[in-house]
Parts: structure tokens; C-alpha cells; sequence
């Protein structure tokens, strides 16, 4: 869904300076979140992918393989999710340089506190 079905570090392609056109990020965000769909959609017609704010997801944070081919390891219990298990978070935020705001960056953290620069995105299914 980040990458609109794109192989490259934003969805809208490799050039930085268009990122501006998609994403929220600290060059063009004033330090504050913005209200959704004011800046252009991803090729999927999802808004503020790149940017605005990070979102929690329900996997667990994994390195990325080292070898061409090779698959991250599946984790088990991914369904439950508790404050002791971290969890993915992805994208980049208002408060990130734009190479935070790639569709590879993430990071992992416990789902517990109140952190400004994290949302989360309701999603289902696609039949």
C-alpha cells in the first residue's frame, strides 16, 4: 500500500525534491501534523503514506535480509498485540528528514506512551 506497487524509495519515484508534492516532513511541515488528503495521493489514491505520521503496525520489527532472495524470518504471535512486544513502525513523520520518509524505513517500539509523530492506519483486507 506505501508503495503504490513502486520498487523505489518513495512511491511517487526516486526524486527527493517532489517528495514536498506527497509527504509531510520537516523541510515543509511547520513541527505539526496536518490534516489528512492536503497534499497529493499515493498511485494506490492513499494520502500522507510518506509522511505526516508514523504508523504503528501490528508485525514486529525484523532486520531486512542480507542476501538477494533470502526472506525475514516470520514471527510468531503477531496477533496479539501487548505492551511488552514491540512493533513495527514505518514511514516517517512531520518531524523527519525526508530519508526517514522512505517506504524501507522502520523502526520498532513497545505500543505503550503518547508520542506526537505516531498514528496508526485501520486497514482490511483487499478481495
Amino acid at each position: 500500500a506505501y508503495r503504490a506497487g513502486v520498487a523505489v524509495a518513495w512511491s511517487h519515484g526516486r526524486v527527493e525534491r517532489r517528495l514536498s508534492h506527497y509527504a509531510w516532513f520537516l523541510k515543509n511541515s511547520d513541527d505539526h501534523l496536518w490534516p489528512v488528503a492536503r497534499l497529493l495521493p499515493n498511485e494506490a489514491g492513499l494520502f500522507d503514506m510518506s509522511g505526516n505520521a508514523r504508523e504503528w503496525c501490528q508485525d514486529q520489527p525484523s532486520l531486512y535480509p542480507q542476501e538477494p532472495g533470502e526472506h525475514p524470518a516470520l514471527l510468531d504471535d503477531v496477533s496479539r498485540v501487548n505492551s511488552n512486544t514491540n512493533r513495527a513502525m514505518r514511514g516517517g513523520s512531520f518531524y523527519d528528514a525526508s530519508t526517514d520518509s522512505r517506504a524501507a524505513n522502520r523502526y520498532g517500539n513497545r505500543p505503550i506512551g503518547d508520542y506526537s509523530t505516531l498514528a496508526f492506519r485501520p486497514s482490511r483486507t483487499y478481495p
